[in-house]
């Protein structure tokens, strides 16, 4: 109980604290930082899209956070995962063979094949074009996901096993934190080219952290479920 009293009294204190200084700081106000994205953002990133320019320049911080709690959610559905699993002996999702025991019928075998492509194709797009269009990594990485989910659930193909998921999903987040360091080792010199690819790079990088992560996720939920 005073565990409890003591987070409270330790949230409100932050709160207030907060508060405070925001107050006595001052803020621009969310019209004015919107016309100044609006008016400069194109030119300061390259990114005709703004949102881009937003979450991959201006708020980029915001970013490298929601790509690490992603990554510590993962961690933590793992490890909970494989808890259950122990206590209700399993069968683990990553030592699931090719196909695990069910075969699709033939006419779904040959319809999904092209589907596939259209899914892979589509989270490409959507990630390589997300900087001057609608999109961008966390987008086309879900959408790269929902391929390896489709596969797995409706044809029984594991197209990326877990270990390879897990050491991609880490190392792409170490890849995120090199790539964002040199932007803002480097940036100062960079023309309109060199942010273009920055914002390219750091789309693809998210997206295929995204796809890992959400795939990792899927493995650890079926490995805790009634599924054998």
């Amino acid at each position: 109980m005073k565990h409890r009293i003591h987070a409270f009294i330790f949230i409100v204190f932050m709160g207030a604290f907060l508060f405070t200084g925001y107050s006595l700081l001052g803020s621009p106000g969310p019209a004015r930082v919107a016309e100044a994205v609006m008016e400069r953002g194109q030119i300061e990133t390259g990114a005709k899209n703004l949102a881009t320019s937003i979450y991959l320049n201006y708020r980029l911080f915001d970013t490298l956070l929601e790509a690490l709690l992603l990554l510590v959610s993962v961690i933590g559905v793992t490890q909970f995962s494989s808890l259950a699993l122990t206590e209700r002996q399993f069968t683990s999702a990553n030592h699931m063979p090719d196909g695990d025991g069910r075969k699709a019928s033939a006419i779904m075998a040959g319809s999904l094949g092209p589907v596939y492509f259209l899914m892979g194709l589509l989270g490409v797009y959507i990630i390589v074009t997300g900087m001057d269009g609608p999109g961008g990594g966390f987008q086309g990485g879900a959408v790269l996901a929902a391929l390896l989910i489709n596969a797995h659930f409706a044809a029984g193909r594991l197209l990326l096993s877990r270990e390879k998921a897990e050491k991609m999903e880490k190392l792409l987040y170490v890849l995120l934190l090199a790539a964002s360091m040199a932007f803002f080792l480097f940036s100062g010199g960079w023309d309109t080219g060199g942010h273009r690819f920055y914002l390219t790079l750091m789309n693809v990088l998210i997206g295929l952290k995204v796809c890992s992560g959400l795939w990792l996720i899927y493995l650890s939920f079926l490995s805790g479920g009634d599924m054998q």
